[in-house]
């Protein structure tokens, strides 16, 4: 018999992704499911248990309450994994801390199928279900930073929360969220590719700013440095700023005198993925979180 293993949650669209998800899988039928309820979600449990009932069948349900910081006992994991041999974990919804605990206790438990879904920005009806890697070796979680893999999808959607949509910074948006799905499958040269393809507009508008700045505008004049010139855009702002820092200018765009090193450092592992056939360097863990990071 298969149990599946969910963490509540208050948005029943959502919910209702999951469970077409957990569908699409086409696992052995599930004979029951344990929600991880906080309070909050507690109170739209029923509704909750309709909705998965809708499309996984009659199921039968327990609920596990959580704590009040979102965790939950290790004897009630516990108590909960040794009732079935085939389980199917989903770290969708709630509190980041909850999926983290359970994600830890689920690669220790040794269980394969663990599911989190990313939902397309813009498209609210478009989503994909993606199986994570399993970390088997305690040693590895000490590498995860507090299981930042689950965190990766909230930060980048509290990041562009305000951003209004048509913005460039939404297609930096879009990829990067195309990039945490590739991460969570293990793909790490297109993760890579995503997470890199808006760095050349960033450049552009970064010069764009700078020519339309008074003052920087008037100081390239003076120190004749082409900001318009496309020949090497990522030297010209390297230049601009080791110059204008040097002539102890002291304004707004002081604060931006480190972009130009992230964007070249992005430039290299952009170029290293668009010629990835040529020289078949393979990408790893550590470097796809430094490139999303």
């Amino acid at each position: 018999m298969t149990a599946l293993y969910l963490i509540g949650n208050t948005n029943l669209d959502t919910v209702e992704c999951v469970a077409k998800a957990i569908r699409s899988l086409n696992k052995p039928h599930i004979s029951k499911m344990f929600i991880l309820n906080s309070s909050m979600s507690h109170g739209c449990l029923d509704d909750q248990v309709e909705i998965y009932r809708k499309y996984l069948g009659n199921l039968r349900c327990e609920e596990l309450m959580l704590n009040d910081d979102g965790s939950i006992e290790q004897s009630k994991l516990a108590a909960i994994f040794k009732e079935f041999d085939n389980k199917i974990i989903d770290l969708t919804n709630g509190q980041k801390t909850t999926s983290s605990v359970l994600y830890m206790a689920a690669c220790l438990c040794g269980i394969d199928d663990i599911y989190y879904l990313i939902r397309k920005p813009g498209t609210p009806d478009r989503s994909d279900y993606v199986k994570m890697q399993k970390f088997s070796e305690t040693k590895t979680f000490g590498e995860l930073s507090f299981f930042d893999l689950i965190y990766y999808n909230d930060e980048i959607d509290n990041i562009y929360k305000n951003i209004e949509k048509g913005n460039f910074h939404s297609k930096n948006f879009g990829e990067l969220k195309t990039a945490v799905c590739y991460f969570f499958k293990g793909d790490y040269k297109n993760s890579i590719f995503s997470a890199t393809s808006g760095n050349e507009i960033v450049i552009k508008k970064f010069l764009d700013y700078l020519i339309k700045n008074p003052e920087t505008n008037s100081y390239a004049k003076s120190q004749r440095i082409d900001l318009a010139s496309n020949r090497d855009p990522v030297g010209i702002l390297t230049y601009f700023y080791k110059s204008y820092l040097q002539n102890g200018k002291n304004n707004d765009v002081i604060a931006l005198h480190a972009v130009p090193w992230i964007i070249s450092a992005l430039r290299e592992f952009r170029n290293g993925t668009a010629h990835y056939l040529g020289h078949h360097h393979v990408f790893t863990y550590s470097e796809v979180r430094l490139v999303i990071n």
